[in-house]
């Protein structure tokens, strides 16, 4: 992985998390591994995103409709998303129902090495 990229996609993706969740929702931050590779899930209970602006979130300066008047510059999923496929890995964004966003910085292990993830 780039150096301290994994460091700052996590912070990404927890900044927008805490950002756009709004008051009361929640934020969880778990790890996920198995053979197939490792995952870092940001998920939260806010509003969350559709299947098209999951998709949008990626590109630099996008901006939720419903986030328009919300401090930031549209910067912060687009490094985030340069930082894993830099890393040889990738951000998935996925609609949580009923509500909210799974952000997943996905990993997928080097030759060799799967059987050690799955201890």
């Amino acid at each position: 992985a780039v150096e301290t990229g994994v460091d700052q996609a996590v912070d990404a993706l927890v900044d927008n998390a805490l950002k756009f969740a709004g008051p009361g929702a929640g934020v969880t931050v778990r790890l996920v591994v198995a053979p197939s590779g490792v995952e870092v899930h940001v998920t939260d209970t806010g509003p969350g995103l559709t299947e098209a602006e999951c998709r949008l979130a990626v590109q630099r300066l996008w901006r939720a409709p419903t986030a328009q008047n919300v401090a930031g510059a549209g910067l912060g999923l687009p490094i985030a998303a340069v930082l894993m496929a830099a890393s040889g890995g990738e951000l998935l964004l996925y609609p949580v129902e009923p509500a909210g966003l799974d952000a997943v910085l996905r990993f997928q292990p080097a030759a060799g090495t799967a059987a050690a993830w799955a201890g």
